[in-house]
């Protein structure tokens, strides 16, 4: 006998406050120089570090304080001028991906074909760069040498800057190949984020600028959430009172992700209390709340690249479910917002 399904639907609770879609996902808005706010001193001291040609900019903090952010403001920010470009390394890439992205901005045409055929060919000339691909198609570890003499004759007097988010994340072999190149005469910056106190194992031979990454200050939180909310058509921080916006922050410690979290368990409490039910409201709110802080409680680790939609199936217990959604990279439409760029030293 066929078992007949209830039918269900979905409730997006930020529509009762009419925005477009969950302003507080953990995911980057776009464009990024719309939404960053805050750590303004700490961005001047990046540029500065470009500006003044620094091997190095490390950037560290604790897991949440805004380091993903601040890594995609400052890709915005080099690629904005012509005379800068920025190689973007990815913390999962294993080694021989990490090689040829490096090199890869650097390779001809032809030199690019045995990456795309795998298989060496005579079209490569250059000697060093015959030796890495060598190496990398039978799987060894190149000559770090000839890989920055290779660089090297390729950058010529262009400025170059490798970005890495999550450096502490990535491999062994990655971080050995990074160090390698931060301690030689490549001619190229490194910007740098990590989690980890990885910053006084690296041996460098100049001086680096380092940045820490403290909490967030109030206004800057109250800020991001406004943008996020103007975002998706709402209007400043409503329905947030300001006693709301405080207590939120206090359990945040400044921390911008357990701020976005702590507003979203707030504006999903908002959405219920507008909900019209029938006598039995009280009781069936009150299962609702609970069922969300149950949900919530079961997402773990995972909770920070999540977003949550309210299923209600169609029972007498009124069941809720938190559903994980897949996590999406463009969330808001930043159409309605008027742009408020950082006034920070802009590179020559």
């Amino acid at each position: 006998m066929e078992v007949k399904k209830e039918r269900q639907f979905i409730y997006y609770w930020y529509k009762e406050f009419s925005w477009s879609t969950d302003p507080f996902k953990k995911a980057i808005p776009v464009p990024i120089d719309a939404f960053i706010v805050g750590y303004e001193e700490e961005r001047k001291k990046i540029n500065y570090s470009i500006i003044e040609n620094k091997k190095l900019c490390f950037i560290e903090s604790d897991e949440g304080m805004g380091k993903t952010s601040i890594i995609r403001w400052v890709k915005h920010e080099i690629s904005s001028y012509q005379k800068l470009n920025v190689i973007s390394l990815d913390s999962s890439m294993n080694y021989s991906k990490l090689v040829h992205t490096i090199i890869d901005s650097f390779l001809s045409f032809k030199e690019g074909l045995p990456f795309k055929i795998k298989k060496f060919s005579g079209l490569v000339s250059d000697e060093n760069l015959k030796s890495i691909i060598t190496s990398l198609m039978n799987n060894i570890s190149i000559d770090y040498k000839k890989l920055v003499d290779f660089l090297n004759s390729r950058i010529g007097s262009k400025h170059f800057v490798l970005v890495m988010d999550d450096f502490d994340k990535t491999s062994s072999e990655n971080i050995s190949l990074i160090q390698y190149l931060l301690s030689s005469d490549l001619k190229a910056q490194f910007i740098l984020t990590s989690s980890k106190r990885l910053f006084d194992k690296l041996s460098l031979n100049e001086k680096p600028i380092k940045i820490i990454l403290k909490s967030m200050d109030f206004d800057s939180c109250v800020e991001m959430i406004k943008k996020r909310i103007e975002g998706c058509n709402g209007k400043d921080t409503d329905p947030f009172s300001s006693n709301d916006l405080k207590l939120i922050y206090k359990k945040s410690y400044g921390s911008p992700s357990l701020f976005l979290d702590f507003s979203r368990e707030k504006a999903i409490d908002l959405a219920l209390n507008k909900i019209k039910f029938t006598k039995r409201a009280p009781e069936h709110l009150e299962e609702l709340k609970q069922h969300i802080d149950e949900q919530s409680k079961s997402l773990g680790k995972d909770k920070e690249k999540e977003d949550y939609q309210i299923k209600i199936i169609n029972k007498p217990s009124h069941d809720i479910i938190l559903e994980p959604i897949q996590y999406d990279k463009v969330i808001v439409d930043p159409v309605k917002l008027k742009k408020d760029k950082i006034d920070v030293k802009k590179v020559k």
